[in-house]
């Protein structure tokens, strides 16, 4: 968006505010202290928020936003409004004839411009005359082109005002832009803008510059001049900041500039380690061994098949009842052989029947029991700590006729504990550290481990 864009934007929302009608001739709203705070790259559409805001002490203030994908508002250009006396227009002292100098093509000048990353369409390349003056000023000719739209509510229409922001560079000399093919001029601030009258499509622009210390920026004035003699519009205090070419922000379609398929042959890809070989070491698998419920007896099968499916030579699988504390301590002293060290302990954790009272029961008690496992690794192993594997079945309700299983649904909570207190070793739920299965279609075995969820236990 050109900074002429926003100026137009306060100036419409000024009038609008104040009741001061497009057309009215000698209008007496000044815009000061005008800045463009941050730069907003323009897609097909971009929606933009105008707030005018009323002080206590008669200030008024208009702010313009944009909205990020986010949500989130990002304020671009601020400006205060006041209203002043009225002033007629006047004649322009200088303004009587045609100026002498150096003359330059407009062709020319655009093409200097593109050198340094400014480009502007059919509709921004509104200078029709250029003239270098000996006094480092340049006075130019304007002229809307056909492709910039009419609209009757426009007080200083954008393609006006960035062409006459345009005459202020062409008053640098081309030798300066030339020299500047990875940085630009760009207006940033007005101190006042004034519009007397109404301007129309073609108008002369007389365009100041002068140099600040440091070479960090220039200050220009402009002053446009309508085909009376009359002055029309003024800008002062516009301050052009230096900005590097890799700091302008652009859309991504406005990064991609071409997109094109080329056909390449399909590099070797390595075959994958088996998983014997990353999984190697013992592992640790515990379920209830009392059957007196169906969701135990489907949780003990699962655990059968999984032991049967996952030994290996690179692998030792050891098991133990889960509620036999001291069974489940020798079986981990096994496990953590220094040749073979533990990898993981996987827990089938089974529903205690469709009674609350027994599911509520089911759930301490399991939760106790996998407590005594952690506190049982972690007092006994001081290497690398395994990673702990829930499995169970229905703790989720899918289909609407599935009740759902709340010992095994509790076990999140305990997962998420154990999150909390090792950020760095375990994982949420939802995540990885708890996987369950359809409570009707139990699936033999777990097939490749790391499709059920873990959490490390330290």
């Amino acid at each position: 968006m050109p900074a002429a864009g926003f100026a137009e934007i306060a100036l419409a929302a000024a009038s609008e505010a104040l009741g001061t009608a497009a057309d009215a001739v000698a209008p007496n709203i000044v815009i000061n202290q005008f800045e463009v705070e941050q730069m907003l790259p323009l897609d097909g559409h971009t929606p933009l928020t105008t707030q005018l805001i009323r002080g206590g002490d008669s200030q008024i203030r208009v702010e313009i936003y944009s909205r990020t994908r986010g949500g989130e508002f990002c304020r671009h250009a601020t400006a205060k409004v006041e209203q002043s006396p009225r002033e007629c227009a006047h004649a322009h002292p200088e303004a009587q004839g045609p100026a002498t100098g150096t003359t330059v093509s407009p062709a020319d000048f655009y093409a200097l411009l593109r050198q340094t990353g400014q480009h502007h369409g059919p509709a921004f390349a509104a200078l029709s005359r250029i003239v270098r003056l000996a006094d480092g000023s340049a006075e130019t000719e304007i002229s809307i082109p056909d492709e910039a739209p009419r609209h009757p509510g426009y007080r200083l229409h954008p393609v006006v005002l960035d062409a006459a922001l345009q005459s202020v560079g062409a008053a640098i000399p081309d030798g300066e832009i030339a020299g500047s093919a990875e940085a630009s001029y760009l207006p940033v601030s007005f101190e006042t803008i004034r519009v007397y009258r109404d301007i129309g499509r073609h108008v002369r622009c007389r365009a100041h510059l002068t140099n600040l210390d440091g070479g960090t920026g220039k200050m220009g004035r402009i002053v446009l001049i309508n085909d009376a003699g009359h002055i029309a519009a003024e800008v002062d205090g516009i301050y052009l900041r230096r900005v590097e070419r890799r700091a302008v922000p652009l859309p991504l379609e406005q990064k991609i500039f071409d997109a094109e398929w080329t056909e390449s042959p399909i590099a070797a890809v390595p075959a994958p380690e088996p998983a014997a070989e990353t999984t190697r070491g013992s592992w640790l698998v515990l379920a209830d061994a009392t059957v007196d419920a169906p969701g135990k007896a489907q949780a003990k099968s699962m655990a059968d098949d999984f032991v049967q499916q996952w030994r290996s030579p690179m692998r030792r699988v050891h098991t133990a009842d889960i509620h036999d504390e001291s069974a489940v301590l020798a079986a981990f002293a096994e496990t953590a052989a220094p040749e073979h060290p533990p990898v993981g302990v996987v827990v089938f954790v089974g529903g205690a029947s469709s009674r609350l009272d027994d599911e509520l029961a089911a759930a301490r008690d399991t939760v106790w029991s996998i407590t005594t496992v952690v506190r049982a690794v972690v007092g006994t192993w001081h290497g690398r700590s395994p990673r702990l594997w829930l499995v169970t079945g229905g703790g989720l309700s899918v289909a609407d006729d599935e009740p759902g299983t709340p010992a095994a649904a509790s076990l999140k909570g305990l997962v998420r504990v154990l999150a909390c207190r090792a950020p760095g070793h375990a994982h949420h739920p939802g995540r990885s550290g708890h996987h369950t299965r359809p409570a009707d279609r139990a699936e033999r075995g777990t097939g490749g481990m790391p499709g059920v969820g873990r959490a490390m236990m330290t």
